[in-house]
Formats: structure tokens, C-alpha cells, sequence
């Protein structure tokens, strides 16, 4: 797993998983317009001083050591701004969108939504690292894959089938790998299914083949067979 780039000061609190080395600098949180002017070529350490709103714009609650719960939503109506500095876009900035992509509050997931398109405009998406990155982080929770379906909803409809189908097919397999898939993951599926079909594609993912051959009538199943039977040709 590919991580972001170690910031000198900024110390990793967070407990879980690979998300134990992100580098986060929390009083630099709330200084987004101060911190563009001084690196403005430096996108990939702006995302990575403020990773941890970003994951507070996922989780409210969130309180890391003694640092408390603030400034989530704040950051993620900020992406805007990290989006608009230049230089090479690595883990840090992806996981931002990303986070965003996640957020609780749905103006700022809206601004994940354009975040990701802003980011495959500009050319400096990624799609093998963010397919990396989604897999984990909706392993480890830090992705709600509820959220995630609704976000990537308007994407789909705007065009973005093709470079999202990755991304997606990346979270369907990462849920699906799950003892307990996670609350969503139907909704995730249906979306899969409507790409899918939009999109002609024809390939096997083993994880949802093996959830598909399983007996019941849940939605989980019922979405999942659909998938793979689409998929199947």
C-alpha cells in the first residue's frame, strides 16, 4: 500500500490499519487560504496537513488522542482549494477527494462529487492509486459506502461511466470481501449494475461470483446476482 508522504511535524494518531501513517498535522486544519499562498505548488502536502478534517468530514464523532472533533465539513467545502494547487497529485490528495466523496454532510459530499471530476480533468487523476486507496479505506470504515453509492450517482449520470467504473468495481470488491458487508453495499451494487450495463462490460470478479452462488433473497443478494449476470454477458 502505497502511503502518503511523511510531513516533517506531523505525527500519525489515528488508530487503524494502513490509516496509522497518515500524517496529520491538526494546526494546520483550519488554514487552507494561508497555506495555498505559501505552497502553491504543493497540493500533496496541503492534502496531508489537513487529512485529518477530512476524516472528520466522514465522521463528526471522530476524536483522535486529545485533539477533539471539529472542522470536518469545513474542510471538505475547502477541496476546492487543495484541488487548485499545483504540483503532482499523490495519495494525500486523492484520499481527500475521496474522504470527501464520504462526507456526512451532503453539500460536501456535492463538493466530492466535483472534486473527482475537477481531479480527472486536470489530468492528475490516478485511477490504480484511488482504487487502492478506495479498497482500504472502506475495509478499515473510513469510506461509508452508503455515501459513497449516492456520490458517485451524479458522476455516472454526467458521463463518468467509464473512468469510475474502476473505482466502483475496486469498492463493490472490497465490500464484498467482508464477513459483514457493509450497510450500503446493495446500493453500491445496483449503481455497479447500471454501469454495467451502460457500458457493455463483460468480466468476472471471482468475490461476487462466490456472493452470487449463495442462497437467499436478501438484497445483498438479489444486487449481487444481477451484477454478475451482467458482467457474465
Amino acid at each position: 500500500m502505497t502511503h502518503p508522504p511523511n510531513v516533517a511535524g506531523g505525527e500519525s494518531l489515528l488508530p487503524q490499519g494502513f490509516m496509522r501513517e497518515l500524517p496529520v498535522v491538526w494546526e494546520f486544519d483550519h488554514a487552507e487560504g494561508l497555506l495555498t499562498s505559501v505552497l502553491p505548488d504543493h497540493a500533496e502536502i496541503l492534502a496531508s496537513l489537513a487529512l485529518g478534517s477530512f476524516l472528520r468530514a466522514v465522521d463528526s464523532l471522530l476524536r483522535v488522542g486529545d485533539i477533539g472533533s471539529g472542522g470536518g465539513k469545513a474542510a471538505a467545502l475547502a477541496l476546492p482549494v487543495y484541488l487548485a494547487a499545483r504540483g503532482p497529485a499523490g495519495p494525500a490528495l486523492h484520499l481527500a477527494v475521496l474522504l470527501t466523496l464520504s462526507a456526512s454532510d451532503a453539500a460536501a459530499r456535492l463538493a466530492g462529487s466535483d472534486g473527482l471530476l475537477e481531479l480527472i480533468g486536470q489530468g492528475r487523476y490516478d485511477s490504480e492509486l484511488a482504487c487502492r486507496l478506495i479498497a482500504e479505506c472502506v475495509k478499515c470504515g473510513y469510506v461509508k459506502v452508503t455515501r459513497l453509492a449516492k456520490s458517485l450517482t451524479p458522476l455516472v449520470d454526467a458521463g463518468a461511466a467509464q473512468v469510475i467504473w474502476p473505482l466502483l468495481r475496486a469498492a463493490v470488491q472490497s465490500s464484498l470481501e467482508q464477513d459483514s458487508p457493509p450497510p450500503g453495499t446493495p446500493d453500491l451494487l445496483a449503481l455497479a449494475a447500471r454501469v454495467v450495463g451502460r457500458l457493455g462490460i463483460n468480466e468476472t470478479i471471482a468475490v461476487l461470483a462466490c456472493v452470487a452462488a449463495r442462497r437467499g433473497g436478501s438484497k445483498l443478494l438479489t444486487e449481487a446476482r444481477r451484477l454478475n449476470e451482467l458482467l457474465s454477458g
